[in-house]
């Protein structure tokens, strides 16, 4: 099994993107150490990427073996793009560790060699989840307070 460091103080850029089954895709993002929601919390809805077809022959393309791992790796090259990450562990009942290679291969046909993240499959992910769950609860307890200076 692979692991992801649970050092969540580090300044690691990180994401997790599941495949669940008879559902849609997420992810969840640490940007710098910090776990990233989004202004309204919808940071990580990558199904609506705009894939360039409906939601409905979305959902239809990730449940079938011949077309899931294009269209995970169109999600994953998104996510190189704008999160820039050192790793993408992918979870969930419709991923497979035979799926990473065509992944990885599709990913670096479009993505710059120095850009490409680990591509890897996340397969028990409870114990991460729990981690990640411990680090929003603690950055949510801090407070960032700064000390302004008054003027007369």
């Amino acid at each position: 099994m692979v692991s992801i460091k649970n050092n969540y103080d580090e300044d690691k850029t990180i994401v997790v993107v599941t495949f669940p089954k008879n559902n849609f895709p997420g992810s969840g993002m640490m940007i710098d150490g910090h776990i990233h929601r989004g202004t309204t919390q919808f940071a990580g809805e990558v199904s609506f990427l705009p894939y360039g077809i409906s939601r409905e022959e979305q959902f239809a393309q990730l449940h079938r073996q011949d077309t899931f791992v294009a269209l995970a790796a169109k999600t994953i090259m998104s996510l190189i793009a704008i999160v820039n990450p050192e790793t993408v562990a992918l979870t969930g009942e419709l991923v497979r560790e035979e799926h990473i290679k065509g992944i990885y291969n599709q990913c670096k046909g479009v993505i710059p060699d120095e850009h490409m993240p680990q591509i890897m499959v996340l397969n028990h992910p409870h114990e991460h989840y729990i981690n990640g769950l411990i680090a929003v609860t603690l950055e949510s307890l801090s407070y960032n307070l700064q000390l302004v200076e008054k003027r007369h």
